[in-house]
């Protein structure tokens, strides 16, 4: 497993308030990841592929000021085909507090695939120290732009986690592929709304289309 060598640290007691933070008023859904949407210039920014190569595309959303991951497989350490990113942010977290974790992403391929989000798993604060993995959010082949979304639970042991995205193919020995990726999503309440006006991810055209159209 190769872990990013730059990590963000997004503080565990932000973890703990959340859900207190819209007192009068169902909380909303926080994002925890840092750009999850690859808007601007910089749009694959704080992403690290393990497996396959990426260059930024265009929105699935056709926002023009954000993007989206065009993605191609490589050969993985079985010898098959894959697509594999991480997010090179280190999320603190306490698992007596949030003992669960929602997540979810979208994709595109017209490959014959499997698709998933999930966490690593570590027992120190810096993400340096491995003990396993989340289970799996998992997607099958889609190829108009499909959401994934669920949520996984947080061993006790974990002090940190990282994002993971995966894709791969359904049969041993497939040829290579190609998959896009796009708003990755990692939170401790489910998304309400889909275009990610919610919580400030910087997808600033996506609010300002729902609010030209009130």
């Amino acid at each position: 497993m190769t872990t990013p060598k730059t990590a963000i640290s997004t503080p565990r007691a932000l973890l703990a308030v959340l859900l207190f933070c819209c007192a009068g008023g169902p909380a909303l859904a926080q994002n925890l990841l840092a750009n999850p949407d690859f808007d601007g210039p910089g749009g694959l920014d704080l992403w690290t592929v393990q497996t396959g190569s990426m260059v930024l595309g265009a929105d699935s959303g056709s926002c023009t000021t954000s993007g989206a991951i065009d993605a191609s497989s490589g050969l993985s350490g079985g010898g098959d085909q894959a697509f594999w990113i991480t997010s090179q942010q280190c999320t603190l977290i306490d698992p007596v507090v949030t003992p669960l974790i929602h997540l979810a992403g979208m994709y595109r391929t017209t490959a014959t695939l499997y698709s998933r989000v999930y966490l690593q798993l570590f027992s120190d604060t810096a993400c340096s120290a491995p003990i396993g993995f989340s289970s799996p959010v998992f997607g099958g082949t889609a190829p108009s732009w499909s959401r994934i979304a669920g949520e996984v639970a947080i061993d006790g042991a974990t002090q940190s986690v990282l994002f993971f995205a995966e894709t791969y193919p359904q049969t041993a020995g497939e040829p290579a592929f190609t998959v896009q990726w796009d708003r990755f999503y990692m939170g401790i309440l489910p998304e309400i709304f889909l275009d990610d006006f919610e919580f400030e991810s910087g997808s600033s055209c996506r609010w300002s289309n729902v609010v030209g159209g009130i």
